[in-house]
């Protein structure tokens, strides 16, 4: 089934059916609207998730939250939870003003949430670094490498050896950052920089 796109502010009624439709199906559209059935004709991030899946022919159990990444990626997992604030590759103003392409993911999180490495691996480099504030380098068992900034607190030193789901660190605001988040990046073997959530 195609969906004709609503983005509209007001309540829609041909959105409001549709979201009748997804909720009996048993999608989870996240709102709590004044309409009876509990649905508020606003075509928001989980409304068009749900429309995408139910076009594709995918189960509730298969939609993800928006603006949130999966559990996993690969054979990796998530560093920490919390949306995420800064998609990789694009347009961002550097610390020296400057127009630079994003090199990897911002996640909001907490001050002090947990950070956990997504793979195996042994840590290359832990301390301060300038910009990137209190940093972990983590070099795993593959050769691809990922990085860690802006750590409230760092966890592990240089030469030890981590497991997957190990906590490396705490969330923070340290170096070149607006606010607590971690901001993640990953490099293949070869050094190529890759996007952590493909």
């Amino acid at each position: 089934m195609r969906f004709k796109e609503f983005f509209r502010k007001k309540p829609d009624p041909e959105v409001i059916a549709t979201q009748k439709l997804l909720k009996s199906k048993g999608y989870d559209l996240g709102n709590t609207g004044p309409d009876k059935d509990g649905v508020d004709g606003i075509l928001g991030p989980k409304t068009q998730a749900a429309m995408d899946a139910y076009s594709k022919g995918q189960q509730p159990s298969d939609v993800k939250k928006p603006s949130e990444p999966s559990a996993a990626t690969g054979d990796s997992i998530i560093p920490t939870k919390g949306p995420v604030t800064g998609k990789y590759g694009r347009t961002v103003t550097g610390p020296k003003g400057n127009k630079i392409s994003h090199p990897g993911v911002d996640i909001g999180a907490p001050l002090g949430a947990d950070i956990v490495a997504p793979e195996s691996g042994k840590v290359i480099f832990a301390g301060m670094a300038g910009t990137a504030g209190n940093l972990v380098e983590l070099i795993t068992d593959s050769g691809e490498k990922h990085r860690f900034m802006h750590m409230s607190k760092i966890l592990v030193k240089k030469g030890d050896m981590i497991e997957k789901g190990q906590k490396i660190g705490l969330v923070g605001n340290t170096g070149f950052s607006k606010g607590p988040h971690l901001h993640w990046e990953k490099y293949a073997s070869s050094g190529q920089q890759l996007d952590p959530l493909a």
